[in-house]
């Protein structure tokens, strides 16, 4: 009999401890994750908008293409050619392709990393060397090709994290790219329809010229045979004035345009 034996007869009391001990070291842990899981803020909304009911408001999507419903060959070459070509967009474009590389790097970190190697030796014996007794080739080729394996294990999220922010950054960039791509076809399409406005508007002050100058010559002739008056005529030449005023001012704007 053992007096200082205080263990039970048949109790394993030694192998719980290990036991035990891997738990509180998962709990552990688990307690040290990198940061809590983001929770969205609830947005009150309401139960209504204004003018919702009202027809002339739309919720269909607006069509991705939508310079192309004017149908103006015209527009969409000069759409084409500033999404081409502009450097802004060309810079948010270069800084999606980072980011998309970037989650990618991250987002790898998650699985096995696996190398592989490979090694060829060749030996080559002189003549007098050989044991024929052996059956010893005299030439030796050795391949020898391997695979090594290693995880890290994402105790403390810190991984995670890492991946989280890169697909955040990656979805941002998404998001400036679309923004920039937007608000370039917007101002290409408001430039064009406000020099097609410009040059409609020219068009038609030179058609009233054209018009009045035939209006003027009219009183005139009026005015010299007797059948017209100086103020009819004076009216006429005024008109035709004010129109021609505007004229340099609509061609200004259409070179500057």
């Amino acid at each position: 009999m053992h007096l200082f034996n205080t263990k039970p007869n048949g109790m394993k009391v030694d192998k719980a401890y290990p036991v035990a001990g891997l738990l509180l070291t998962v709990l552990v842990l688990q307690a040290c994750a990198v940061g809590p899981d983001y929770q969205a803020p609830e947005t009150a909304n309401p139960e209504q908008f204004a003018n919702a009911a009202n027809p002339e408001y739309s919720t269909q999507a607006v069509d991705a293409e939508w310079w192309k419903l004017f149908a103006d060959d015209t527009l969409n070459s000069l759409v084409e050619q500033v999404l081409q070509h502009n450097f802004e967009l060309k810079t948010a474009e270069a800084n999606l392709r980072e980011a998309r590389a970037l989650y990618q790097e991250a987002a790898l970190n998650l699985l096995p990393t696996i190398t592989s190697h490979a090694n060829y030796t060749e030996q080559k014996r002189s003549i007098g060397s050989l044991n024929n007794r052996n059956f010893v080739p005299r030439e030796l080729k050795l391949f020898n090709v391997g695979f090594d394996a290693s995880w890290e294990a994402d105790f403390f999220g810190r991984v995670r994290r890492a991946v989280e922010v890169s697909d955040d950054t990656f979805a941002a960039q998404e998001a400036t790219v679309r923004d920039v791509g937007v608000s370039l076809i917007a101002e290409t399409a408001r430039n064009y329809f406000e020099l097609r406005g410009l040059q409609n508007e020219l068009a038609v002050a030179d058609k009233n010229a054209a018009n009045l100058t035939e209006t003027l010559a009219i009183t005139q002739a009026k005015l010299a045979i007797g059948r017209g008056t100086e103020l009819d005529t004076a009216r006429a030449k005024a008109l035709l004035d004010a129109t021609l005023a505007g004229v340099p001012t609509l061609e200004s704007a259409i070179g500057q345009a």
